[in-house]
């Protein structure tokens, strides 16, 4: 399965009826951390992402929480195993952290929250070694307040040790505008824009100032 792509559909990324992720895996961190991460099914129509409660479980949801890392884990079962999705959202310049625990043969994913130039800290667990640090800041300035910015990684649980893609997505509602008196129309959230997330700190600040000279480029 693919990952969502330049003007793909999807769901909502947190549906109704979401299972809470079980804590049946090893501590991932030390202070400021929160698990609430949810289970769920992903399943592609076309180039629709469709996200719900139906179905084998191969997707985790991570909630964003202000001033903290919120994190979910994923088992990786080897040989046999197959795609699995991770998607968090509210990104407004946090970062998103990959890890791994080849003990346990677990991956980890973290979404930390960023305020004022600084990232919420955190440390380690033995056994977890960090794989990627991944910053929305830039896909968040090109974007602003318009729609809703995801981190999405699509995870081959088959291979030993497992390979992940992982980028970062801006999802907009494209329907038609309301006509007053009339019902709502549907939403059609749809990818607009997307980035890698490797742009350092130093390199976005550039693109800002760029972009306050010429708001219009």
């Amino acid at each position: 399965m693919p990952l969502p792509t330049l003007n793909n559909i999807v769901s909502t990324a947190n549906p109704g009826g979401l299972t809470p992720a079980l804590l049946n895996h090893p501590i991932v961190t030390g202070a400021n951390d929160t698990h609430d991460a949810k289970h769920g099914h992903v399943a592609w129509n076309g180039n629709v992402m469709q996200i719900s409660n139906v179905g084998v479980v191969n997707y985790c949801y991570i909630p964003a929480y202000p001033y903290k890392v919120s994190y979910g884990v994923v088992p990786c079962g080897g040989v046999g195993g197959g795609d699995y999705y991770v998607v968090s959202d509210q990104y407004g310049g946090c970062e998103y952290h990959e890890l791994y625990n080849a003990n346990f043969n677990m991956l980890a994913f973290l979404h930390i929250y960023r305020d004022d130039g600084q990232i919420t800290g955190y440390t380690l667990a033995p056994g977890w070694v960090l794989r990627s640090e991944k910053r929305s800041a830039l896909l968040s300035e090109r974007n602003g307040m318009k729609g809703s910015n995801w981190s999405v990684s699509l995870i081959n649980t088959g291979n030993n040790p497992p390979t992940v893609q992982s980028k970062f997505v801006h999802i907009r509602n494209m329907a038609a505008p309301h006509v007053f008196g009339q019902p709502l129309n549907p939403a059609i959230l749809t990818v607009r824009d997307e980035d890698n997330g490797e742009t350092g700190y130093r390199a976005q600040a550039v693109y800002s100032a760029l972009r306050s000279l010429n708001p219009f480029g």
